[in-house]
């Protein structure tokens, strides 16, 4: 179980991050038990979810009023695979990559990072689209403030990247456009599923 003080510590180490400070990797815990406790972070992602439901039922004309966000299971369901996969994806995706090769020793420690990342990137990102919903932001600024904020999860992920995996630019830029390639094919299938 994630205590409050490891997500506080992990939260903090994702903020170091974010401001490009080296030493972020000091406020991870990256032992067996803190890299499994870094995939139940995920369960911290509830909101998000609940509001990338609500948005694609605006997107299909259904109402989001109260608990009848709910009430379409194909949806609920689509969503929160289509949710799981976009958290697990690039840490999936570079477990195999790297099975094996010089840079394996490193993966629990680029896997923690990148799930607190993921964690913060995914409620960073509910924010506009909540505040979409609430009728207190336009669609192009909303689609502005997704943009900007979309800027800052993939920073925070290139230069953890760089520093778990003690990478180079170049490859650091690979790992998250590879992460990046993964979010947007996951969106547009969960897209075409919906749609």
């Amino acid at each position: 179980m994630v205590t409050v003080e490891e997500v506080g510590r992990s939260l903090r180490g994702t903020a170091a991050l974010v401001s490009r400070r080296p030493d972020a990797l000091a406020e991870f815990d990256v032992s067996r038990q803190g890299f499994a406790r870094s995939f139940a972070a995920f369960l911290f992602t509830i909101p998000a979810l609940v509001v990338t439901v609500a948005l694609a039922r605006r997107e299909l004309g259904l109402s989001v009023e109260g608990l009848v966000v709910f009430d379409d299971a194909r949806l609920l369901v689509a969503a929160g695979i289509a949710h799981a996969a976009s958290l697990l994806a690039l840490p999936v995706a570079m477990a195999f990559i790297m099975r094996g090769g010089p840079l394996a020793i490193r993966y629990a420690q680029f896997a923690v990072a990148t799930n607190w990342i993921a964690v913060f990137g995914s409620l960073l990102l509910a924010v506009p689209g909540a505040l979409y919903l609430m009728g207190l932001e336009p669609r192009g600024v909303v689609a502005l403030f997704v943009l900007a904020f979309g800027l800052i999860v993939l920073e925070a992920q290139w230069f953890a990247a760089k520093v778990t995996l003690g990478a180079g630019s170049g490859l650091a830029l690979a790992i998250t456009a590879l992460g990046l390639c993964l979010q947007v094919v996951i969106h547009g299938l969960f897209g075409a599923l919906v749609g």
